[in-house]
């Protein structure tokens, strides 16, 4: 019976779940063959009817195995994309730097995803491969702050405020220095 890689995709698991299948049921038809067709006179001995009986049931182990370690490597692939997309989201909203072709472009990804056979950015409308990354930056700029306009009234009652403040905490310092020096 030939062994597939893990690594095979869901279209083949069931070609070869099929191929199993009738490798059990062709088995089967041999054995019930043999039987219908053995000598009266020489039947086929216990232990060797028990001998194929046994195969029989490796077989059918064996490619229950094969179908369990199919569905786990399937499930396995899924996860490792869904990690792979995971990790790759932080890059959204980045500013890169990125090389195709030869040419240097750099743009701000806007988003993340599974094509091709690997994880791709869309970078303003681009397709981009991880693998044609040179940097990453932030991408966010920090636009000027222009000043706010403030009325002019409120400006000169919070200034005369303040002054009056300071000028209190000043004769409170003047008169603790002036109880310190006479004592």
């Amino acid at each position: 019976m030939p062994v597939n890689s893990v690594t095979s995709s869901p279209a083949n698991s069931g070609i070869q779940r099929s191929q199993n299948q009738s490798d059990s049921q062709q088995f089967l038809r041999l054995l019930t063959t043999q039987l219908s067709n053995q000598n009266p006179l020489e039947p086929l001995s216990d232990s060797d009817f028990t001998n194929q009986i046994s195969q029989l049931n490796q077989v059918e182990a064996t490619s229950r195995q094969t179908s369990l370690l199919e569905d786990i490597a399937i499930g396995m692939q899924t996860n490792n994309i869904l990690q792979g997309l995971g990790q790759a989201s932080v890059l959204i909203d980045k500013s890169v730097t990125y090389s195709r072709d030869g040419i240097e472009s750099e743009g701000i990804v806007t988003g993340v995803k599974f094509e091709g056979g690997g994880i791709q950015l869309d970078v303003e409308g681009q397709t981009i491969s991880l693998g044609d990354l040179i940097s990453i930056s932030s991408g966010l700029s920090v636009a000027p702050v222009a000043p706010v306009a403030a009325d002019d009234s409120t400006d000169e009652a919070a200034d005369d405020e303040a002054a009056e403040a300071s000028d209190d905490s000043v004769e409170a310092t003047n008169d603790t220095t002036e109880a310190t020096a006479e004592g």
